[in-house]
């Protein structure tokens, strides 16, 4: 009979000091407009995986985006450097996007090995859609879709798998 009072006991006091799972310690994370830019900044580092993939099964491009609190970033992508500005805005219909503004490039080829002509800095991006997974930890990176009218005269938005071109992740912090 002492066994289980001892258990008992030993259980209520390591409830008290064991930290709780982390699965308790995260708030569930939910995709609407005014939450992805603060988790773009919260992560602050993403890894960047392109969809195609090269002869060896593996996206043939890697890069990092870094988004800071102040609308800057900066992109990496091989050797080259590209200090950025970016923005997150809404479009009637489409949806919401991210923007970079490239503002200039290191020389050093890019993630594909291609030379980088620097001549073409700065300059802006036709922007793209996250669609967030994994409680914001990852997101598909996509194009604007097709805005479909309907027989009604409502629209919808509509998003293929080709719309999207790439991933990115939370970088691990290390």
């Amino acid at each position: 009979m002492r066994f289980p009072a001892v258990a008992a006991i030993a259980t209520l006091l390591f409830a008290h000091v064991a930290p709780l799972p982390a699965q308790a310690e995260d708030e569930p994370w939910v995709q609407v407009p005014e939450t992805v830019a603060p988790r773009l900044i919260e992560i602050g580092t993403w890894q960047f995986a392109a969809t195609r993939k090269g002869p060896d099964g593996k996206p043939e491009c890697f890069e990092s985006w870094t988004f800071n609190a102040d609308g800057t970033g900066l992109i990496v992508s091989g050797e080259q450097r590209v200090p950025a500005r970016w923005k997150y805005e809404s479009f009637e219909d489409l949806g919401y996007f991210v923007f970079f503004e490239y503002l200039s490039s290191s020389e050093g080829p890019d993630c594909m090995g291609r030379a980088v002509d620097t001549s073409r800095y700065p300059r802006k991006d036709a922007g793209f859609q996250l669609i967030f997974m994994d409680q914001g930890k990852r997101a598909m990176v996509c194009d604007g879709g097709t805005i479909m009218t309907h027989a009604d005269g409502t629209r919808s938005h509509l998003l293929d798998a080709e719309d999207c071109w790439g991933t990115i992740e939370a970088v691990a912090e290390q």
